[in-house]
Order: structure tokens, then sequence, then C-alpha cells
């Protein structure tokens, strides 16, 4: 008799042929073993975004539309994560964390939008 082994933990299977693991806790365990690396990397650029968006918000919920980038900077606020980015008729480009982003200028200042329609009317001197 052919004597298979749980992928797992080992234990000797019984039941169909195709069985890789002898319980739903192993399957799992494989599982979650195989993915964990990539799930860690996964996560801290996930939760990196939606700080950067929480902190758009706030700004944007509190009616600042123009703010420095050093105030930026002082929030936590990561400009190497963005989501996307949108480029508008004047030739700007907008960067975007979800649903909220900023366009910059070069006297250090930043100009915050809510969505892409926004930023398609936005300017420095709004």
């Amino acid at each position: 008799m052919d004597s298979r082994k749980c992928t797992e933990c080992g234990e000797v299977l019984i039941g169909r042929a195709d069985k890789k693991f002898c319980s739903d806790m192993c399957r799992n365990a494989f599982n979650n073993r195989q993915s964990g690396e990539v799930s860690n990397s996964m996560r801290r650029v996930i939760l990196a975004l939606k700080k950067n968006r929480r902190i758009l918000a706030g700004f944007i919920e509190s009616d600042k539309k123009k703010i420095t980038k050093k105030t930026l900077l002082e929030t936590g606020y990561d400009f190497n994560r963005v989501t996307h980015f949108y480029i508008n008729k004047k030739n700007q480009v907008y960067r975007f964390c979800f649903d909220y982003g900023f366009v910059e200028f070069e006297d250090g200042w930043l100009f915050l939008v809510s969505d892409k329609v926004n930023a398609e009317s936005g300017t420095a001197s709004e």
C-alpha cells in the first residue's frame, strides 16, 4: 500500500488519492508560510499608502488646499508611495494616493486635490 504523507506535518494520509494535507490547519499553515514573505512586504506598502491617503485627507477636510512640502514631510508623508499619476492639460503632474493627490510647484508649495476632476481645474492661485 502507498503511504502518502501530509505535506505540512508528515502524518500518514487517509482518504482521497489526491489529498495533500491531513487537516485544514496543516493546509492553512502551509499556504500561510508560502505567501508570508510576499504578504508582509505588500502589507507594508498598503499601510504606507493608507497613511499617505489619511494625511492628505486630513488637510483637505480641514480646508487646507495649499501647503508646503515641508509640512507634508513633518506629518510623516512618504513621497515614494503613490497609487498613480495624472497629467492635466497644463502638463502638470499630480501624484495620487487613491482619491487624494497633489501637484508640486517650484517654490515648495503643494496644491491638494481630492480627485481627478479637481486636478483638471487646479491652479497655483487657488
